[in-house]
């Protein structure tokens, strides 16, 4: 009998942790707290991949390549999850809602150099993890932006 509870106890603790599945707002944080520095996140065409939607991500990356081609600057210009080119950001806040699973939006208010911003992220929980369907800022929507 001790044997087999010895055995037992070895196996639980041997048996690898499961990380566990990052949240909306895990995954919203993980952007948006990199602005509490003087960095922000990258933008590289990597992370680009791991912060949107497999579909969205076309879309700016073609626009990249289109413009780098050309020798001209993107339709996105500036950081999408600022709105913004330059930053300092304070009274950042996130709040997130699942209307039904696999789907969430994202409402983040914060200060950009004493100017209140308010960005809506669509999320949708992929594969991957949860990703970015479309950011609405104050300019307006990053799908609709490819669309003119």
């Amino acid at each position: 009998m001790i044997r087999i509870l010895v055995a037992a106890f070895l196996a639980l603790i041997t048996v690898p942790a499961v990380a566990q599945e990052q949240s909306a707002e895990q995954f919203l944080h993980a952007i948006y707290d990199q602005y509490k520095g003087t960095e922000g996140p990258p933008l590289d065409d990597a992370a680009m991949a791991n912060y949107f939607t497999p579909d969205v991500y076309k879309l700016i990356k073609a626009d990249s390549d289109a413009a780098a081609k050309k020798n001209e600057v993107p339709l996105l210009a500036g950081d999408p999850f600022i709105d913004a080119q330059d930053w300092k950001i304070d009274q950042l806040k996130i709040a997130v809602e699942e209307p039904k699973p696999g789907a969430a939006t994202g409402i983040v208010t914060f200060q950009n150099f004493g100017e209140l911003f308010e960005i809506k992220l669509d999320l949708l929980r992929t594969p991957k993890g949860w990703r970015i369907a479309e950011i609405y800022a104050p300019s307006g929507s990053l799908k609709e932006l490819y669309k003119k």
